[in-house]
Formats: structure tokens, C-alpha cells, sequence
């Protein structure tokens, strides 16, 4: 992350920090997607100053019929 200019290293970390620990469950198990949980990570990255404020809605880079078509959703 340090070469993007964009976030510390620290910031960095405790943002990847859920998806090494086990027992966490932070990846989905079937493709599934929660969108309000999505929202807190882009509302997250606004905040540090990685994107654009205000941040955009999930919905903006999510398309759910791939998801709704295999039955996940």
C-alpha cells in the first residue's frame, strides 16, 4: 500500500488484519456479497483518504444477477 501514497502502512495492515485471521469468516464461502458491509469498507477507505469523499454506493461496482441466476443470493 505504501506505493500507492494513498494510506500508511498501518492503516494498511488493520485493514487486511480480518482476512488472516482464522476463524474470521471475511471471504464468502459461495460468491455471495454483503452490500452494507461493503458500503463500511468504501465509507473506511473515503475516510483515510484512499478514495474520493463521499464515498460511492456499493451498488455502483456490484452486479447482483450472476448471484441471483446461480441461487447464492
Amino acid at each position: 500500500m505504501r506505493d500507492t501514497g494513498k494510506i500508511s502502512d498501518e492503516v494498511a495492515r488493520q485493514i487486511f488484519a480480518p482476512y488472516l485471521e482464522a476463524g474470521k469468516n471475511v471471504l464468502p464461502r459461495k460468491g455471495e456479497i454483503s452490500l452494507p458491509a461493503f458500503n463500511r469498507v468504501l465509507a473506511l477507505m473515503a475516510e483515510v483518504g484512499a478514495i474520493a469523499s463521499p464515498a460511492p454506493p456499493a451498488e455502483k461496482f456490484v452486479d447482483l444477477q450472476y448471484l441471483k441466476a446461480a441461487g447464492v443470493e
